[in-house]
């Protein structure tokens, strides 16, 4: 495993928060406050400010990002990039199955393991959004709604995890309103673990697997995430502008890893249950 991913990941996802005119003012600001070395750091900004961020971001530490890829590169989507050229624009990772994208564009289980098909034959590393909605979860469904999505990547690409970041991203937290507690989360992380475990090809070896989590996260909550859910890094939203709060995170952020003596992503659950 490479010395970078050791390091705990913060992903800032931009959407449409930060305007054209708002971009120059925010890069300046990443550029005049070093983000912490001990923490990869990736942006994903809109498509369409790929090109005039990419080399200021890059040269200062930053690892760029896709908000999003087309499902096939061979067929014409009006809304979404192909992998391909966001290779070209210099990303390393693209964000997929992101929980407004399965709400607003109604992408389902087979489209988006689709994507992370196309994201990996292209050399990007996805970022897999996984989560339960309200329904599901009052009904005690996350275990299932789960296991179904992890089981449709399987599917298609295999079950090489080492290619891919996973995201526990619930729906229903996605609004400033709704914060998951620490014991939730730790909870659905181990969850997760476990059917990473029983869905990887060589059942009951241990392998490591880089978690995040998405939903509300801000610079009040992202340590005591980091701490008592024993994720691998954030993937931030709103929070992530101005580039002064995403900045906070990312330092709150190596603050959790330090005092947690963060060594890297955990490794799942053995199938006898004894943690490796």
């Amino acid at each position: 495993m490479s010395e970078e991913t050791l390091k705990p990941l913060v992903i800032g996802n931009w959407k449409t928060y930060v305007s054209r005119e708002a971009c120059a003012g925010v890069l300046t600001e990443l550029a005049d406050v070093p983000h912490p070395k001990d923490v990869e750091t990736v942006v994903c900004p809109s498509h369409t400010l790929l090109a005039e961020t990419a080399g200021p971001l890059l040269a200062n530490g930053y690892v760029l990002g896709g908000q999003s890829c087309s499902v096939d590169p061979d067929l014409p989507d009006a809304v979404d990039v192909p992998a391909s050229a966001l290779v070209e624009a210099g990303c390393k990772y693209v964000v997929v199955g992101h929980a407004e994208r399965r709400r607003l564009f109604a992408e389902n289980d087979h489209q988006i393991a689709h994507k992370v098909q196309q994201a990996i034959q292209a050399g990007l590393t996805p970022v897999l959004c996984l989560g339960e909605d309200a329904d599901q979860r009052r009904s005690n469904q996350t275990t299932k709604a789960l296991q179904k999505q992890l089981q449709q990547a399987v599917a298609l690409f295999g079950a090489d995890w080492s290619k891919m970041v996973v995201v526990y991203q619930p729906q229903w937290a996605l609004d400033d309103k709704t914060v998951i507690s620490v014991i939730q989360l730790a909870g659905t992380i181990r969850t997760l673990r476990q059917l990473l475990q029983e869905l990887h090809e060589d059942n009951g070896v241990g392998f490591p697997q880089r978690i995040l989590y998405g939903g509300s996260v801000d610079e009040h909550n992202a340590a005591s995430l980091m701490i008592g859910a024993e994720i691998d890094g954030v993937l931030v939203g709103r929070a992530s502008y101005p580039a002064e709060r995403f900045l906070q995170i990312c330092l709150e952020v190596s603050l959790a890893a330090r005092i947690g003596a963060y060594a890297g992503p955990r490794h799942a659950p053995l199938v006898n249950g004894a943690a490796a």
